[in-house]
């Protein structure tokens, strides 16, 4: 346990979008019960508008190429040092983010004993059902313990859920919605539900009585335009009238306003479902197959689910990040219990 003082804390989590979510509350926690420690966040720029009401942004590009990189440690290190930074949460363990963290306190005089916490993922050797059985934390609580390492004052788990504190910006949701995130980024495609699954979600939605006057609003990123004009292109045209493509067209602010301001959010693991969620958008519903809800189910201020393959499905979750089963279990979360969900978590919610 600390027993030095700490007054300009560095946190490290250059991404992604949905771990950054997850590291919300163990920067409430420390603005909480250390209200004098000043927080500094090294993360992606693009990031920054997002999570600037939360802790100082510090750019975290890691730019490609040994001298290059030689280049930023020195420079980031040394402007970082003259901030007064003199404790490093590493949520984000490398070479590189080891050698700063050393250069930082090295260029003070400190040593990283007592000032330096590094992030260890709970990891499981199994997966399947049996993994499901199996008690682990969630992403917030393995975030969580290394600030508790360093800062010994701290709770023995983070009392709040994810709350974005958002930049005030006029949102482009005015009537009553439903967000279909159709899109999990490139890195993991096995997260992502099928095209026609989608399609036929949003064909019953349509069709659904107690949802007229309700718009079907597509989020996603700009590397997902291509999935939002297939979902769109092949729904008949009274579907079409009911849906707004905005794939790739909003920023992250712009994004986390929309998400607020739908009456539910439905997406698979992927950044902008936690956005949804710590912004405080009503219901959220995530899509989980070959990850696991214990770990990265969303969490935020207001009602959060997650819908799964069948339970005596043995194969899922895989933790993999691709696909090696003859049946993707995304495949086994079938469109109408979707749509099923989705009505009943509509109807719960007051109009805004």
């Amino acid at each position: 346990m600390s027993s030095v003082s700490i007054q300009h804390l560095l946190v490290i989590r250059l991404g992604a979008l949905g771990d950054c979510m997850h590291v919300l509350p163990s920067l409430e926690a420390v603005a909480s019960t250390y209200p004098r420690v000043q927080q500094r966040w090294l993360v992606q720029s693009v990031f920054h508008p997002l999570l600037a009401g939360h802790a100082h942004c510090w750019p975290g590009e890691k730019p490609k190429g040994i001298w290059p990189r030689v280049q930023w440690l020195w420079q980031t290190s040394r402007q970082l040092a003259a901030a007064g930074v003199d404790g490093v949460v590493n949520l984000q363990p490398s070479v590189l983010t080891h050698v700063l963290t050393w250069l930082i306190l090295l260029r003070q005089g400190l040593l990283p004993w007592g000032r330096y916490a590094v992030y260890a993922k709970q990891k499981l050797s199994v997966t399947g059902l049996v993994e499901r059985s199996t008690p682990r934390r969630h992403a917030i609580e393995d975030f969580y313990q290394p600030f508790r390492r360093l800062l010994p004052h701290l709770a023995t788990t983070p009392s709040s859920q994810p709350c974005l504190a958002l930049p005030a910006e006029e949102s482009s949701i005015t009537t009553p919605a439903i967000a279909l995130i159709v899109g999990v980024g490139g890195k993991r495609p096995n997260r992502a539900w099928p095209i026609p699954y989608w399609q036929a979600l949003i064909m019953q939605l349509c069709d659904e009585l107690t949802l007229a006057g309700t718009t079907v609003v597509l989020i996603g990123g700009p590397e997902e335009v291509a999935i939002g004009e297939s979902v769109l292109a092949s729904l008949p045209s009274h579907c079409q009238q009911r849906v707004r493509n905005t794939v790739g067209q909003l920023t992250l602010p712009q994004l986390a306003h929309a998400l607020r301001q739908c009456r539910v959010v439905v997406g698979g693991d992927t950044g902008p479902l936690h956005v949804a969620a710590a912004s405080g958008c009503p219901q959220v519903i995530g899509l989980y197959g070959p990850t696991s809800v214990a770990r990265t189910g969303p969490r935020g201020p207001r009602h959060c689910q997650a819908i799964t393959p069948p339970q005596d499905a043995v194969y899922w979750p895989c933790e993999q990040p691709a696909c090696t089963h003859p049946q993707p279990c995304m495949a086994d979360i079938l469109p109408e219990d979707v749509a099923q969900a989705v009505i009943a978590a509509h109807n719960k919610t007051p109009a805004r």
